[in-house]
């Protein structure tokens, strides 16, 4: 059983090792993580604090914590993404780049103040083995944030058709409900102080058509023209998305702000 187990983490690197070499710079990667970077800096005091982003592909969102006084580790156990993150560091000597596994961090107990992800627990058979990871390392008032894939959604059918033809990116791949996220972060030892949703920017149906015109040698731009009205529109959306809850099922991506608990929870 160790042994598949070492077969399938392989399997499983080599995938993410093809996946961060298949462009020259970061800035060719869509940044995954601006979303629960705003909510950092919004919500949470950053200066002098420790924060780990786990899963962190090519860090881009986290370097605004360094410039705003954190103390940030990047880690992730693709070779490809660590040389990724590497060029993104450059001299800033306030990002320590760490190669590692998500299910066995390697730090000690209490060292962190924040641990944040994105895309991270939907590739995990239990997930919760990774949040039991994040409670470990954080200290007393720890925070966690943690964003993944909405069930109930178009590109949950697309992507689910893709795997099936064994197209997908990012191999194996699941959904969280609302409902399921809560449960998964309560149980772990943390008390939700907000959940959240939104879309991706720019959106998934325009991802889509630019790497379909890439096989007819067509390139688009990484972003299309934006216009005011349309950024006030995707502005009061996410307004309304964050206001009600039950608005949260329709949303692409959902997310989680949450406590580390005193004790343990009832």
């Amino acid at each position: 059983m160790k042994k598949m187990t070492v077969i399938q983490n392989n399997n499983t690197r080599k995938l993410w090792d093809r996946f961060w070499s298949s462009r020259k710079s970061p800035e060719d990667f869509y940044p995954g993580n601006g979303r629960l970077i705003s909510l950092i800096m919004d919500n949470l005091p950053v200066r002098g604090k420790r924060i780990l982003e786990v899963g962190a592909g090519t860090g881009q969102g986290s370097m605004d914590l360094a410039m705003a006084g954190a103390r940030i580790f990047l880690l992730d156990y693709s070779e490809m993404a660590i040389d990724l993150l590497k060029q993104q560091r450059r001299e800033n000597h306030a990002v320590c780049i760490v190669r590692g596994d998500a299910l066995a961090l390697p730090f000690k107990g209490g060292c962190m103040d924040i641990v944040f992800h994105q895309g991270l627990l939907e590739h995990f058979h239990e997930p919760k083995t990774v949040l039991n990871e994040n409670n470990r390392v954080l200290n007393n008032k720890g925070w966690v944030l943690a964003e993944v894939p909405q069930k109930y959604h178009i590109y949950t059918l697309i992507k689910h058709l893709l795997m099936v033809m064994d197209a997908w990116f990012a191999g194996r791949e699941t959904e969280f409900t609302v409902r399921r996220l809560k449960k998964t972060v309560q149980y772990t030892g943390f008390h939700i102080r907000r959940l959240y949703g939104g879309g991706m920017v720019p959106s998934f149906f325009y991802r889509a058509l630019r790497m379909l015109l890439r096989y007819f040698h067509v390139t688009l731009p990484m972003y299309p023209k934006s216009t005011v009205i349309g950024s006030r529109v995707r502005k009061n959306i996410q307004h309304w998305f964050n206001k009600d809850s039950l608005l949260l099922n329709f949303c692409i991506q959902i997310g989680v702000m949450a406590e580390k608990a005193d004790g343990p929870l009832k």
